[in-house]
C-alpha cells in the first residue's frame, strides 16, 4: 500500500476548481507543517520550484477525456485533475519565503489542497529550447494560444495578434476581438 502524509497545504483565493489559466496568474501561499521547516533551508536559491499536491476534491476519471481546448486525449496526455491517482504538479515561481510559508505565483491548486512534496525545478532533461517546445505545441493545435487568451480575457494580446494578421488596426477588428472573447 502506498500512502503519503501531507507536508502542508495551499492557501489560495480559489475555493473550487476554476480555469487553470486564471489560477496560474494568481498568487498563492504554501504553508508547511512546522516539523518541515528545516526542509526549506536554502530553497530561496531556486527561482522556480515544483509543487506536488493531492487533488483532494477529484472524484473518478475517464481514460479518454476532454482537454482544455475541448479536444479528446488519453488522461495521461493531459493535465486533468481527474486521474487514476489524483496527484497534481505545478511549476511555480518562488517569490519569497517567510518562516514556514512560501509565497508563489503560478499554482493551479485550490484553497486547502494538501501538499505532498516540493522540489527545485529540474529542466536538465529538456532537449528542446522553449521556442521549439511552443512551436511543437502549436503544430498540434494552432489555436491553442488564441483559446488560452480568450479564456483568460487577454483582449490586448488578442488584438495585437489580430492586427498583425489583419495588417492594420480598425474599429471592426476591435469589435471582432471583443465579440470572440464574449
Amino acid at each position: 500500500m502506498i500512502s503519503f502524509k501531507p507536508i502542508g497545504y495551499i492557501r489560495s483565493d480559489f475555493t473550487e476548481p476554476s480555469d487553470p489559466v486564471l489560477m496560474k496568474k494568481g498568487y498563492s501561499e504554501i504553508v508547511l507543517e512546522s516539523d518541515q521547516l528545516a526542509g526549506l533551508y536554502k530553497i530561496e536559491q531556486s527561482k522556480y520550484i515544483d509543487v506536488y499536491f493531492h487533488f483532494h476534491q477529484s472524484e473518478g476519471y475517464k481514460i479518454i477525456c476532454k482537454t482544455y481546448s475541448e479536444s479528446e486525449k488519453g488522461v495521461f496526455a493531459t493535465r486533468s485533475p481527474a486521474r487514476p491517482n489524483p496527484l497534481g504538479h505545478s511549476t511555480v515561481e518562488l517569490l519569497k519565503v517567510e518562516k514556514n510559508i512560501l509565497y508563489v505565483k503560478g499554482l493551479d491548486a485550490i484553497n486547502n489542497t494538501p501538499v505532498i512534496d516540493i522540489k527545485p525545478l529540474d529542466n536538465s532533461m529538456l532537449e528542446l529550447d522553449h521556442k521549439e517546445i511552443e512551436e511543437n505545441k502549436l503544430k498540434h493545435n494552432p489555436r491553442k494560444n488564441i483559446i488560452r487568451n480568450i479564456k483568460a480575457n487577454e483582449q490586448e494580446k488578442l488584438l495585437i495578434k489580430a492586427g498583425q494578421l489583419h495588417g492594420h488596426f480598425c474599429p471592426g477588428l476591435a469589435l471582432g476581438v471583443k465579440a470572440a472573447v464574449f
